[in-house]
């Protein structure tokens, strides 16, 4: 994975309650006007999401597309938003949703970094209420 794989201008900072439908096509335009993937790859990030969530229990979500849309990526690169109020996402609620869009190797290699920095709730809130750009990049590297 390359060092830099998610940049500051690739994080937005509290962003208003939404829907995770809302979320997901928020991120997934961030992906897209950044370069790493095609449109098509948005429709891809909501098929997945509909199969299986992407959040995981310390309030953090990953949704990215299944490997069959793994043909409309450009270049492997990650966005960001943040949620200061939360968001309902399925059963859970969702206060930082990394948007990603990579490669096998970088996408496990991505999860593995956010699930193992932000094992709980508690650091996901300690960490967007810095309302810091740099702090939520600092995650990934």
């Amino acid at each position: 994975m390359r060092e830099h794989i998610l940049e500051v201008q690739n994080v937005f900072l509290g962003a208003p309650s939404e829907s995770r439908e809302d979320a997901i096509r928020r991120v997934g335009q961030m992906l897209v006007d950044a370069g790493f993937a095609r449109d098509e790859y948005i429709y891809g990030m909501m098929q997945r999401e509909h199969a299986f969530s992407t959040a995981v229990e310390s309030g953090v979500a990953m949704p990215h597309a299944d490997r069959e849309f793994k043909q409309n990526l450009k270049r492997s690169g990650v966005a960001a938003v943040s949620y200061p109020q939360g968001i309902p996402w399925g059963d859970e609620t969702v206060y930082l949703v990394f948007g990603i869009a990579a490669g096998l190797d970088d996408h496990l290699e991505i999860l593995q970094k956010v699930t193992r920095t932000l094992e709980t709730k508690e650091q996901v809130l300690e960490l967007i209420g810095q309302n810091d750009a740099r702090a939520i990049c600092e995650v990934l590297r």
